[in-house]
């Protein structure tokens, strides 16, 4: 089934990659994207609506369509980009249809218009995100750090890596929210901390273990974490545990990696002889002193 979806703006560039992450057949029209497999995109931390597509058409004129076959039941029409068009287009299809069953509060049936600069896409509601991420921020959890990830760009990263079997390893969970939203999502996952703090309170779904990150074994082919940062930390010490943590990826067969860090740190140098590059690179503003940066890393 062909469908598309309209995604959120917070952070366009990223959302488009994390879409690409999930489905690398996913076609992209201004503020839309269009698909085939809707399950994986259903992961997606910045999707808003997705559609069952009815009809796409280049241009501004909407093609002769039976009504009929794509509602039953009480419906409304919503239409996006069309100022003033929504009333018409409401109008025409009620004429079509054998009995029309207005519902503008709880419809049955619901069809969006979109007008691009170049097509309409015409679809039927699927399904909307309905996903609790405001709830799920640090400050409401039992620790909590000032720079914690959002729940949204954690399952953003979870989605970066590509992960759809297998277990996912955060290497320096902190307080899990990273852990939370692979968890949810359906995978074994694996987190990893130095402070004691933090592994007494894992979540009773992951497996969360004291252990200096730098000295982990075994075999973790997706990697989603953020690294350690603060401001009262040297910038030497910072750096050189970075370079220690690049490093260790082939150690731990990771295949793709997604790093959160200060987006002041240039990782260039810091992935010198690691055997890893740069897939994507993305700025995320925090607050007024502090943007991460959210790197995706692929073995060479």
């Amino acid at each position: 089934m062909k469908c598309f979806a309209t995604f959120s703006q917070e952070y366009p560039e990223l959302a488009q990659a994390e879409l690409r992450a999930l489905n690398n057949k996913v076609l992209f029209r201004d503020t839309l994207v269009v698909f085939s497999d809707a399950g994986l995109v259903r992961r997606s931390a910045f999707i808003r609506t997705a559609f069952a597509l009815i009809f796409s058409a280049q241009g501004s004129v909407i093609p002769k369509i039976d009504w009929n076959k794509h509602i039953t039941g009480s419906y409304c029409v919503r239409v996006h980009g069309n100022k003033g068009g929504e009333k018409n287009i409401a109008k025409a299809i009620h004429a079509q249809l054998r009995s029309p069953v207005v519902d503008l509060e709880n419809p049955g049936t619901q069809i969006q218009f979109f007008f691009t600069k170049s097509h309409i896409y015409c679809g039927k509601l699927l399904w909307e995100q309905y996903e609790r991420f405001e709830e799920r921020r640090a400050h409401l959890r039992a620790a909590h750090s000032p720079v914690s990830l959002h729940p949204k760009l954690a399952r953003a990263m979870v989605n970066l890596t590509g992960v759809k079997t297998g277990i996912l390893l955060d290497p320096f969970c902190g307080t899990g929210g990273i852990l939370i939203e692979a968890g949810l999502m359906g995978f074994p996952v694996v987190g990893c901390d130095i402070d004691e703090k933090y592994v007494a309170m894992a979540l009773h779904e992951s497996t969360v273990i004291q252990s200096d990150a730098l000295t982990l074994t075994g075999s973790y082919p997706y990697i989603a974490t953020d690294l350690p940062y603060g401001k009262n930390t040297k910038t030497q010490d910072l750096m050189k545990l970075y370079r220690a943590f690049f490093l260790r990826l082939r150690a731990l067969k990771t295949r793709k990696a997604v790093v959160g860090m200060p987006s002041t740190v240039a990782c260039g140098s810091l992935l010198k002889g690691a055997g890893y590059k740069v897939q994507g690179q993305f700025t995320i503003y925090i607050h007024k002193s502090l943007s991460k940066k959210i790197i995706v890393l692929e073995r060479a």
